[in-house]
């Protein structure tokens, strides 16, 4: 279902599918990174806003990921978009990650997710 997100907010993911061997674990909000290492992380959002932007963001440890923000402009105020983005990244362990609204307005989502893979250590 859908889900209002305030600027600023992380945003909670609603499903989560776990890889056997696996160590990343999950709750609400955020993922939980034990293992040092890099990681493809593939992330996006569906929806619609409350104002003229849509998209997000990932924290990696409370901290924005260089060139990881996403934002479009729907072809109308309060229009529906879709944003996703992959990208490779050098976790340290036991590091957090969250994706969060960085666009200024409340955002509605109808789907958000993450995927978080260990390439290398």
């Amino acid at each position: 279902g859908a889900q209002t997100v305030a600027t600023g907010t992380a945003i909670p993911f609603t499903a989560t599918v776990v890889t056997t061997g696996s160590d990343i674990t999950y709750s609400g909000d955020t993922v939980t990174i034990p293992t040092a290492g890099v990681y493809m992380i593939n992330y996006g959002a569906d929806g619609s806003s409350s104002g003229t932007s849509f998209g997000v963001n990932l924290l990696l440890n409370g901290t924005a990921v260089a060139n990881s923000t996403l934002n479009v402009r729907p072809e109308e105020a309060g229009g529906n978009a879709s944003v996703s983005k992959s990208i490779l990244l050098q976790v340290p362990a036991n590091s957090t990650l969250q994706m969060t609204n960085p666009t200024g307005t409340t955002l509605t989502l109808t789907n958000a997710s993450v995927v978080v893979a260990l390439l290398n250590t």
